[in-house]
Parts: structure tokens; C-alpha cells; sequence
């Protein structure tokens, strides 16, 4: 496709909901987000006490598959991917339009539609960034995520970009973001130093966050030390680096608002 490329549409769904994604580009790299309320499938009623309540599953389909033909109408997406346990997933498909079908990048046969934003990114990352074609690492922009979510971006240098670690970068982050809910944004830099005469590799991880008021600069080795050469142990490392420091300065903020408080309580008279 040539042009600016459109965003990828993820349908998640399972018996009773269907609900709508993209991964996006913004300034700030792919961002994965999710759209409006989810479409929820028709119950039938029962006509007596013995019976159950039914979801018309063909006619909920035939909904889901329709709301996706006038999202492709719209241009609002030109690759799609669809995550279903495997039976709706099969009748989605035969009820999708052609145009639709033709877009259609990926297939996950499993139930994820009960998944907050965080979790399912942790779940479809590297499928959505093969579906997404990802940014090149000259560009430094590869994916984020957002919403209820950390806003993360992962730049490889001297090295070629791997999802792998994006999903495992993406992973540590999302873990941070949740035990300290105030951090604004994080980077993550992926080096390979450049040593022409050693045959192994080494890697240096460099993490840069945002808190209100503060900034966190962590490092798994130092810019003049020694490397990992064991890449997982670098980003561990890197973000233990950052962990420490994070709850260094949450101590330091709570031990300063104790103080204002203890200055400004007024005191008894003797």
C-alpha cells in the first residue's frame, strides 16, 4: 500500500461480546488502543423455566462481521486480525465481505475478550507487530502502548530490532506501571557496542522514565563498564536498576509530605 499507512484492527471476541482495537502511529511510535463500547451479542429468551438463555451466535457474527465492513468502508483500517475461540473465529470468517477477508492478517484461535488492555497486549504483541509491519529501528519508533496503559517505545542501536524483546520490554514496563501508577512514560534503549574484535556479543539496556517532578535514568552496565552478554539479563537488570530507584524516590516524596504535614499541624500550648 502506498501513502500513509492505516492502522491495524484487532476484533476480539467470544460468545456474548466483540470488542475493537487498532495499533496505531502517533509521534510517539504504535500505539495500541481500544475504540468504543463493545458490540454485545442478543440473547434469546426462553419461552418456559426448563429452557436456558441462547446467544444467537450466527446472527451476532453476522453483526460483528458487518460492523468490520463498514469499518473497512470508512478506511479505517487495511489489516485485520481476529482473535476468537476457534468455532466463532470459523464463522466469522465465512460471514465476513470479501474486501474484509482480503485484509484479514492474522487468525488466534483462543478466548481473550475477557482481558484488560495491558494483558492482551502481552498476549498479541508479536502478532500484531508481524501484522503491523513494524517501524524500521532507523526510525526509532516502534510500538506503544496506551489507554490504561504505560506509554513505552523500545530503540534497538548497532543491533536489528527483535520482537522478542519488545514483548519482553513491553511486559517489565506494564509490570511497573501497574505497582507505580504515576509514571508518565518510559524509553527503553537496546545497545550492541560496537567491538570489532570480540566475537560475542554484548548489550547495554538504558531505561528513561517520567514521574511527576522527577526523572528515572537506569542502566544495566555503565557507558564506560562491562556489557551482558546475555540480553535477557541486561533488560533484567535494567529494569531491577529502575525498580530501585522508583521506590527510592516514592520514599523520598512520602517522607517529604510527612514532614509538611508535621510542620504545618498546629502545635498545643503548654
Amino acid at each position: 500500500m502506498t501513502g500513509k499507512s492505516r492502522p491495524t484492527y484487532i476484533a476480539v471476541m467470544d460468545g456474548s461480546m466483540a470488542r475493537f482495537f487498532v495499533l496505531r502511529r502517533s509521534e510517539e511510535g504504535q500505539v495500541f488502543e481500544e475504540l468504543a463500547s463493545p458490540l454485545a451479542a442478543r440473547r434469546k429468551q426462553p419461552r418456559d423455566k426448563a429452557e436456558k438463555v441462547d446467544i444467537d451466535t450466527l446472527h451476532f457474527t453476522r453483526e460483528v462481521a458487518a460492523a468490520l465492513d463498514t469499518a473497512h468502508a470508512d478506511k479505517k483500517f487495511d489489516r485485520l486480525v481476529v482473535v476468537a475461540p476457534p468455532r466463532l473465529l470459523s464463522e466469522l470468517r465465512d460471514q465476513m465481505t470479501a474486501r474484509v477477508r482480503e485484509t484479514l492478517a492474522h487468525q488466534v484461535p483462543k478466548n481473550l475478550a475477557g482481558l484488560g488492555v495491558d494483558a492482551l497486549w502481552e498476549k498479541l504483541s508479536l502478532v500484531l507487530l508481524t501484522a503491523a509491519r513494524p517501524v524500521s529501528v532507523a526510525s526509532d519508533r516502534v510500538p506503544t502502548v496506551s489507554g490504561n496503559s504505560l506509554p513505552v517505545s523500545v530503540v534497538f542501536r548497532n543491533m536489528d530490532a527483535s520482537l522478542s524483546v519488545q514483548s519482553a520490554a513491553l511486559k517489565y514496563a506494564a509490570k511497573l506501571g501497574r505497582k507505580f501508577g504515576r509514571i508518565q512514560n518510559c524509553r527503553v534503549t537496546v545497545e550492541a557496542p560496537k567491538h570489532e574484535h570480540r566475537k560475542v556479543k554484548e548489550f547495554r539496556v538504558a531505561i528513561d522514565m517520567k514521574v511527576p517532578g522527577h526523572e528515572i535514568a537506569a542502566k544495566a552496565a555503565s557507558s564506560d563498564g562491562p556489557a551482558f552478554d546475555d540480553l535477557g539479563t541486561a533488560l533484567r537488570e535494567a529494569f531491577a536498576s529502575a525498580t530501585r530507584q522508583l521506590q527510592d524516590h516514592v520514599h523520598r516524596v512520602k517522607g517529604e509530605v510527612l514532614r509538611e504535614r508535621r510542620h504545618a499541624a498546629p502545635r498545643n500550648a503548654a
